[in-house]
């Protein structure tokens, strides 16, 4: 029993250890111009590769019936005249999270390191438990200063009018779908941590604009992004 409470707290005290490394590195790198890292998480199959490329004109793989993303990509990108961002589409979390284990060092690694974390779901679905476990296994690894947003996609499934031009949308069907997803993983998240929302649809090219505009944290917020996709940089990652 001592061993194991042992290991419990040499476990914990590693963890915080690397989290504070990983804090202070990102400082530096903002106070020498790096870019803010955004790290894209979601269960597999539901449309973080796909998502990356509409927000940001890339072409990453993407497939719903099948894995695509098998490592961390990372890649900048130029949202502003004067911003970049380097995003990291992460593996997708299986529906048994035993079965990502073999990821759990890249999740640990990157969620440490990011200034903001997307976690992306999606609105044509009323349960969000594996949402719920995620954020319950891996919500430690979060540093203390990082941002949440938590993207919802397929809105269109919601609300027909999304991205029709000229359409009236159903501003009270949002809110009740929102406040639901907020419901079912609020009480999930670390505590001192908040979640901010947004709805958006791929398929309508719906609210885009809007899921880039949360994605830069706010210590690096200046003009708005522009609209129009800008050209990736690749990045070798670990």
């Amino acid at each position: 029993m001592q061993k194991s409470n042992a290991r419990t707290r040499w476990e914990k005290s590693g963890t915080a250890w690397r989290k504070w490394h990983a804090r202070s590195a990102r400082k530096s790198a903002h106070l020498l111009g790096g870019a803010p890292t955004v790290v894209f998480l979601g269960k597999r199959g539901v449309g973080k590769s796909s998502t990356l490329n509409a927000l940001f004109g890339l072409t990453l793989r993407s497939d719903a019936a099948k894995e695509c993303t098998t490592r961390p990509e990372a890649v900048q990108v130029r949202v502003a005249p004067r911003r970049r961002l380097r995003v990291v589409d992460m593996p997708g979390i299986a529906a048994n999270l035993q079965t990502a284990e073999r990821y759990r060092r890249s999740y640990e690694y990157w969620m440490a390191r990011a200034d903001v974390v997307v976690w992306l779901t999606q609105a044509d679905v009323r349960s969000y438990t594996q949402d719920q476990k995620f954020f319950r296994s891996y919500g430690p690894f979060l540093a203390s200063d990082v941002q949440v947003v938590v993207a919802v996609s397929k809105f269109d499934t919601q609300d027909p009018g999304v991205g029709l031009a000229g359409a009236v949308l159903d501003e009270a069907l949002h809110a009740e779908k929102l406040r639901d997803v907020r419901e079912q993983l609020a009480p999930y998240v670390p505590p001192g941590k908040s979640i901010r929302l947004v709805p958006y649809s791929v398929v309508r090219r719906w609210n885009l604009g809007r899921l880039v505009a949360a994605l830069t944290p706010k210590a690096a917020q200046g003009p708005a992004p522009q609209n129009m996709p800008r050209t990736p940089e690749t990045e070798v990652t670990p």
